[in-house]
Parts: structure tokens; C-alpha cells; sequence
């Protein structure tokens, strides 16, 4: 095996002889189109509903936090609506 190979070699081994690129037409011009703009449908006004009040979980978090082993520990409450 040659291990001598120029650059070139070596980028034809990796990518391929290079192959020529299609050609791709004219995108062919459209013909322009009329805007047509929808109506608004009339719409009775509704009632408006009350927002009911879901009940959200409480979610209450307990830290014990100590500086010695089994001396004097400090308790930590936190209380969130979310995770």
C-alpha cells in the first residue's frame, strides 16, 4: 500500500470523483392571484363564565440541616404551589 498519496488522492479516497452539478431551470413566473379577503362572521357576545378557583396542591418541603453528626439540627420549611 502507498502511503505516499497527495492531497488530491487522498480527497478523491474520501469523498468521490467530483460530479458535475445538474442545472436546474427557470422557476417558471406565476401568474398573480386576487386577494380575497374572508368576512368576519358575526358573532353573538356570550356570557361570560366565572374562572372557578381549582384547588392547587400545596407541595411542603422538610430540610433537617445539622453541622455535627447527631448534634443540633436546624429545620428548614418551604412551601411552593409547584414542583
Amino acid at each position: 500500500m502507498n502511503s505516499d498519496l497527495t492531497e488530491e488522492e487522498m480527497r478523491r479516497a474520501l469523498f468521490g470523483t467530483p460530479q458535475p452539478e445538474e442545472q436546474v431551470p427557470a422557476p417558471l413566473v406565476k401568474e398573480p392571484v386576487e386577494e380575497v379577503v374572508p368576512a368576519k362572521p358575526v358573532v353573538a357576545p356570550a356570557a361570560k363564565k366565572k374562572a372557578s378557583k381549582a384547588f392547587t396542591p400545596r407541595l411542603r418541603v422538610t430540610l433537617r440541616v445539622g453541622n455535627e453528626f447527631e448534634g443540633k439540627m436546624i429545620e428548614l420549611i418551604h412551601e411552593a404551589d409547584t414542583l
